[in-house]
């Protein structure tokens, strides 16, 4: 995952969940949104139409429900969102992207002097700060209940989809288990401190990648100890679990994730 992309997400949902309007577009936050949403999106609309009444409980029509219930329990009004809109949403969070915008104010962007033309013919920077402030990816009603037992709850549902289609996307070859800290310094639970990171603050993934093209095939995210106890050999449950269903391949990991018991569990798979 996209490092602003996954330090947006945990931006919004740990350190914002007051609905705050932000209007600024930081490297740390809302650049990153669109590089995950429009992957899921535009595959399950384009790619796997066939799918699509399987996904209504999780897709874009999912967002737009709860969108418009935090939209309604905030503002008295449940119809602020639409799936039309909500796509020019996504697309104008890639073109900020792709004009390396972030850190450059919302108002410029629709300002009349220096604005591009492509913002303010597509929506409003009202409605934009509406989709902005009122975006939901899961139920907030059920949030607190959810959040006791999986510290990811927030933004799980979303987050599983994307990792169930990255293997879809790519035949990947030679594999490369590692961890990667992605720079955070917002409120969230699961904040790591790494002293020996150039970046000693962020969220710890493990991820899966293809050794030459560095795609990114699986990934979990780090959520800290599941009891009072620290995990023990992490990488025999870490590896196996990130390339399940790969056969045949060269899997390399450093001395972290080594260990005779994970030799023999991939011996296994040959």
């Amino acid at each position: 995952m996209d490092k602003k992309c996954t330090a947006f997400l945990v931006n919004k949902f740990y350190g914002h969940e007051s609905g705050e309007k932000s209007d600024c577009i930081s490297s740390e936050s809302d650049d990153g949104e669109n590089d995950h949403l429009s992957v899921h999106y535009d595959l399950s609309d384009s790619d796997y139409e066939d799918e699509a009444e399987e996904q209504q409980s999780s897709g874009p029509n999912s967002s737009t429900k709860k969108g418009n219930t935090e939209a309604n329990r905030v503002l008295g009004s449940g119809d602020i969102i639409s799936l039309e809109n909500l796509r020019a949403f996504y697309g104008l969070r890639l073109l900020v992207g792709i004009y390396k915008s972030h850190g450059e104010s919302l108002g410029s962007l629709w300002d009349d002097t220096y604005r591009r033309p492509i913002f303010r013919a597509t929506m409003s920077l009202e409605t934009f700060m509406k989709y902005s402030t009122f975006l939901r990816f899961d139920d907030k009603e059920t949030r607190a209940r959810r959040r006791s037992t999986d510290k990811l709850a927030p933004i799980r549902d979303i987050w599983n989809i994307w990792v169930e289609r990255l293997p879809l996307m790519y035949n990947i070859s030679t594999v490369t288990v590692d961890e990667q800290l992605v720079p955070f310094r917002g409120k969230c639970p699961f904040r790591q401190y790494n002293p020996s990171k150039p970046d000693r603050y962020g969220i710890n993934i493990w991820a899966a990648c293809d050794a030459e093209n560095s795609y990114l095939w699986n990934a979990e995210v780090y959520i800290g100890r599941k009891d009072e106890f620290a995990e023990r050999e992490q990488g025999k449950r870490i590896v196996p679990q990130l390339t399940e269903g790969l056969k045949g391949r060269n899997i390399t990991c450093d001395n972290f994730f080594c260990s005779l018991d994970l030799a023999k569990e991939l011996k296994k798979r040959k």
